[in-house]
């Protein structure tokens, strides 16, 4: 498989040649929600004019120009094949291409990072969560949980990427709902500007995340940067 190396980083521009390194894991009932890439925005706003990643509702169509279809719809709501009181849940898994990371010291350090919008209920039956396989995707376990109860407008979200040193490693976003009888005024999550990139830092500079919202600075000691 197609591997590529640190650091990695992807503003799912509409068209763009990296996004069919992506791959996904649906819901094949008809209607059902998926992961895939359009112009549509996060209510309210966008975080860029172009394309994001994002688990919605297939509206058909063509999406940019990859070959993902196009997800335009603002909500996640139950398949067309199930009435809207259905407890059975939708779920959706997005891979991110393979990173090569057996150049990498023992001890460095790994953080994935993305601006993230959208609204669901975290822990009350839907989940963003984060995986990881080891092994260059063949088996994943979840490292990180994405927590939202309410509308989130942009903001960047960070995760540690534990033990990758040395392994060529793929990092996965899963959503998934147990019910979608209220799913009908939810967005679900939407991703633009993805890095994987090493948390490595010598001052403040180094670990400016573009928020003004946070406080930036690097750990002279570990090299690491906290954005807080």
């Amino acid at each position: 498989f197609q591997t590529t190396t640190l650091p990695f980083s992807t503003s799912f521009d509409c068209g763009s040649a990296d996004n069919l390194q992506w791959q996904f894991n649906h819901d094949k009932r008809a209607g059902a929600p998926k992961w895939g890439f359009d112009a549509a925005p996060s209510p309210p706003a966008y975080h860029s004019k172009g394309c994001s990643l994002n688990f919605n509702t297939n509206s058909g169509g063509t999406n940019g120009g990859s070959s993902n279809g196009n997800y335009s719809k603002s909500s996640f709501a139950c398949p067309d094949a199930k009435p809207k009181s259905s407890k059975v849940g939708v779920e959706g898994s997005a891979f991110a291409p393979a990173i090569d990371a057996r150049g990498l010291a023992d001890d460095a350090a790994v953080r994935v990072s993305f601006m993230l919008a959208g609204k669901w209920g975290q822990g009350t039956g839907a989940n963003f969560s984060l995986y990881l396989s080891k092994d260059g995707g063949a088996n994943f376990s979840q490292f990180g949980s994405v927590v939202t109860g309410k509308s989130v407008l942009w903001q960047r979200v960070y995760a540690d990427v534990p033990g990758v040193a040395g392994k060529v490693f793929r990092i996965a976003l899963h959503f998934v709902t147990t019910g979608c009888e209220n799913n009908a005024d939810q967005t679900g999550p939407f991703i633009d500007d993805l890095r994987v990139h090493l948390n490595n830092c010598k001052v403040d500079a180094d670990c400016d995340d573009k928020n003004l919202c946070t406080k930036d600075t690097c750990d002279a000691v570990k090299a690491q940067c906290n954005n807080a």
